[in-house]
């Protein structure tokens, strides 16, 4: 018996293992997606979806509900349960006219009403443009049944109208100009789960959404929008646009032009969102309900107007290890929700918010650094209410940034709270009661006049308007990261070894043990090696006290990253017994104490040193004009003259063209000329067509500190502290085409920069310039949107190849023996990121390219 019960099990178990079919083309797939048990690969390659495919039948299908839901047209349509589907190396191109061609009803590109299916590791590519507008609304996967799966996928996502503007004018409801939306991805169902995939949206309308699904699941995706500004809207005054048509008119109540400032706003909806209704279909029937339990984990949302707002969902909720970026609003979760070991910035809009009276959340976020520089457009940083929370706020930032403010009741602030529908009605203006705050950083808190019985543990100041406010002050601060690093001195006397310096000892007494010594030499010093490169804030000296302190006099501390020192500064005094130096974020990985001159021994108790992780902005880099490739900004001979104009020069990858950056803190930063001590200076104030030069580093000179602003694509635009005016490289470029300041533009691409991060060995440093320009080789324009000139210089190559970001070949040609220059023509390919490669019997190249 007992044998024939273990066949009977070998047999079922046998019986239920799914055999791949694979299958190599569309049209024999498609009979398989209403299909029970099948497990289904499509060959890869590239295959395309048509408008004439879709309006003549010959791929997609209608699916009409017959209670709560409406008539839909589906592009693939998976009817079938407990299906796996693998599209492993496939990418499909489907054109976005194909959402014009199926009559008014809801268009999707992939739907599953079956269940217990899998769809693995698909690339779906909206073919056409932006503004390629859906008849109705589309969405591009839309996951009903119970238990599916949906992992490893890449949508790149297009076609909605208007596109451009965000919601300042409407959503889905009431509006100023009519939407017709594409969003990504909607979750509905029971139990369904969208795991390790990415959402590159380039329409209006949402990331991943819940409506009508009991517990959906988000874990591993990204998310990406993309931003504008409120400036760059206005400017289309005069241009017949469908803003300038409605007169910058808002949804809000309010016109565009009345605004105080400048905003980025998001051209996307939500990044992972949930609604508080919806509908759905589960093994045939159909249901309309709200959402209940949602749980997102893993997952990282960019340059949406929100990042996860899964507030309306009801239920218990769950968020873990997310990070949000550049989002209008960061977070906002309502109420009975778990927010762990999350974070993200508040560039352009709240990091958190809790803005109505929900209540029961416990929140656990960490503040980064800006993803993108703050535009002159008051925002509120973190805006809480609701009652019986417990927030915690921790502090990832690099630098003090001037934009955090942390808010709890009261008046949120942003572009869409303006007068009109705002700042004068309640719906922006809301109660806080029975919070506990803990703030771990030393940003300052306003306690609002809508705000009672709020429990505070801050390290920052508390302003409070409140009432019946509690404050616990506590103190945050940075580790000395001198403590136990490396350390060297120019030589040792008396057993006086450097290291005592870092020994967390700040006694001056020398029998103690804890103080260096060297020879009595010449210019003597004393250096730590960080072990990694730091914004440094703060340099405590301590002083030998037994006896000589005077020895300590007339000595310099510099701080260096590498051979190029950042900050220095001399000191004819000597330290009583110690001595504080405020640095201002200046970034290095050694700090240098050296005595000028002298014949005397160097003492030293101790050096302390504070600041922060450098960020990755840092490096040596070489600036070169957006929209003149050939061309970057050149420094003049080895040592770098002072007083010297900022020109244009041929681009090449030189030492003479290479500045490292230096952050000054804020967001501002110093362009240092590569082994020189001189900086780019704006000079005193700032009027159109003002000279650039090189001046002697001075990291307290605010004519060398340039606010780093993101244009896009890798380029970014230097604005003069303190001015509206930014680095120009005039119109087209020429060798020793001056550099100079202009009036600041979000659009015009003479003030763009691309950064390139050129490794020193790669690097030329003795060959003159004049030399290496005549046979010198560039690409322009870059970004591209139809033409790119290849100026080959003298390497011999036979053939170039273009590859996608998929390494599929998408053009290719020979290059004749005497050809100097190659036009490739661009036009036909898809916005994105693109790699050249030129090839010859003795020469080789890539290149990375960016078709607009």
């Amino acid at each position: 018996m007992k044998g024939l019960l273990a066949l009977s099990v070998l047999v079922l178990a046998v019986t239920t293992v799914q055999a791949q079919t694979t299958v190599s083309s569309l049209s024999q797939l498609i009979p398989y997606l209403d299909d029970d048990n099948v497990n289904v690969k499509l060959a890869p390659g590239t295959y395309s979806v048509t408008a004439n495919d879709v309006s003549t039948g010959a791929i997609g299908k209608y699916w009409q509900g017959t209670t709560h839901l409406g008539n839909s047209f589906n592009v693939f349509l998976f009817e079938g349960d407990n299906s796996t589907y693998d599209f492993t190396g496939v990418t499909i191109n489907i054109e976005t006219e194909t959402a014009q061609s199926v009559g008014n009803v809801d268009f999707h590109e992939f739907r599953v009403i079956g269940s217990d299916n899998v769809i693995l590791n698909l690339t779906v590519v909206d073919d056409g443009s932006v503004n390629d507008q859906p008849t109705k609304r589309a969405t591009n996967v839309v996951l009903d049944g119970a238990n599916n799966r949906l992992e490893g996928c890449h949508f790149t996502v297009r076609g909605s109208y208007p596109y451009g503007y965000g919601d300042i004018f409407g959503k889905g409801g009431s509006n100023v100009i009519a939407h017709n939306k594409r969003s990504a991805c909607l979750i509905r169902g029971n139990s369904n789960h969208v795991k390790n995939s990415t959402f590159i949206c380039r329409s209006y309308g949402h990331g991943i959404f819940f409506q009508g699904a009991n517990d959906p699941i988000v874990e591993g995706c990204y998310v990406e929008g993309e931003l504008r500004s409120t400036n760059e809207v206005l400017a289309e005054e005069g241009s017949g646009s469908p803003a300038d048509n409605v007169d910058f008119q808002t949804i809000w109540g309010f016109n565009l032009n009345d605004i105080t400032g400048n905003y980025y706003f998001s051209l996307q909806e939500d990044g992972i969102r949930s609604y508080n209704a919806g509908e759905t279909v589960i093994d045939g029937v159909e249901y309309d309900r709200g959402v209940t339990n949602a749980t997102v984990l893993n997952s990282t949302v960019v340059k949406m107007r929100s990042g996860v707002t899964i507030g309306w969902a009801s239920g218990t909720k769950y968020v873990e290890n997310c990070t949000v970026l550049a989002c209008e609003t960061g977070y906002w979760v309502g109420a009975n929700t778990n927010v762990v070991n999350c974070d993200g910035d508040a560039s352009i809009g709240a990091l958190l918010s809790e803005d109505v009276a929900r209540s029961n959340s416990n929140i656990e976020i960490t503040l980064l650094d800006n993803h993108v520089t703050p535009l002159s457009g008051e925002v509120t940083a973190i805006y809480f209410a609701g009652t019986d929370h417990e927030v915690t706020i921790h502090d990832g930032t690099t630098s003090t940034m001037s934009n955090i403010d942390i808010l709890i009741g009261g008046q949120r602030k942003a572009h869409r709270f303006m007068t009109g529908n705002g700042s004068t009605t309640e719906g922006y203006y809301h109660n806080a009661n029975n919070i506990t705050f803990t703030n771990n950083t030393n940003y300052a808190i306003v306690v609002g006049d809508k705000a009672t019985n709020t429990d505070i543990t801050t390290c920052g100041t508390v302003t409070d308007n409140g009432t019946g406010t509690s404050v616990n002050y506590q103190t945050c601060t940075n580790d000395n990261i001198a403590l136990g690093k490396s350390t060297s001195q120019s030589s040792t006397a008396h057993g006086g070894l450097s290291s005592r310096a870092v020994d967390g000892n700040t006694s001056g007494v020398w029998s103690h043990g804890s103080v260096t010594h060297t020879n009595a030499e010449s210019n003597p010093w004393w250096e730590v090696d960080l072990r990694g490169t730091y914004e440094v804030d703060e340099i405590v000296l301590y002083n030998r006290t037994n006896c000589c302190m005077d020895r300590l006099s007339n000595f310099t501390v510099s701080v260096m990253n590498g051979s190029t020192t950042t900050w220095s500064q001399t000191y004819s005094a000597y330290p009583n017994p110690s001595q504080t130096i405020q640095v201002g974020g200046a970034q290095g990985e050694t700090v240098r104490v050296q005595l000028n001159g002298s014949s005397n021994p160097l003492s030293l108790a101790e050096v302390q040193v504070y600041g922060t992780v450098a960020s990755t902005v840092g490096g040596d880099f070489q600036l070169v004009k957006r929209n003149a490739t050939g061309f970057a900004i050149d420094g003049g001979g080895n040592s770098g003259a002072e007083g010297r104009s900022v020109e244009l020069y041929t681009y090449v990858q030189h030492d003479n063209m290479t500045w490292t950056e230096i952050s000054r803190g804020g967001g501002y930063y110093s362009y240092q000329k590569l082994n020189s001590t001189v900086c780019i200076d704006g000079g005193s104030g700032g009027t159109n067509g003002q000279d650039v030069t090189l001046e002697t580093c001075n990291a307290n000179d605010f004519n060398q500190h340039w606010l780093k602003i993101d244009a896009g694509n890798g380029h970014y635009r230097l604005e003069k502290r303190g001015t509206n005016f930014s680095l120009d490289g005039g119109n087209n470029g020429a060798i020793d085409q001056n550099v100079y300041l202009w009036t600041s533009s979000t659009t015009n691409q003479n003030q763009q920069w691309r950064f390139d991060d050129v490794s020193a060995g790669a690097r030329l440093r003795d060959e003159p310039l004049d030399e290496l320009a005549s046979s010198a080789f560039s690409f322009y324009p870059n970004p591209v949107s139809s033409r790119l000139t290849v100026q080959l210089g003298e390497s011999n190559y036979q053939q170039f190849v273009i590859y996608n970001v998929n390494g599929m070949v998408v053009n290719q040609g020979k290059v004749a023996d005497d050809m100097s220059k190659l036009t490739i023509d661009m036009d036909h390919l898809d916005a994105g990121l693109y790699v050249l490669k030129l090839s010859g019997n003795n020469a080789s190249r890539s290149m990375r390219i960016i078709k607009e």
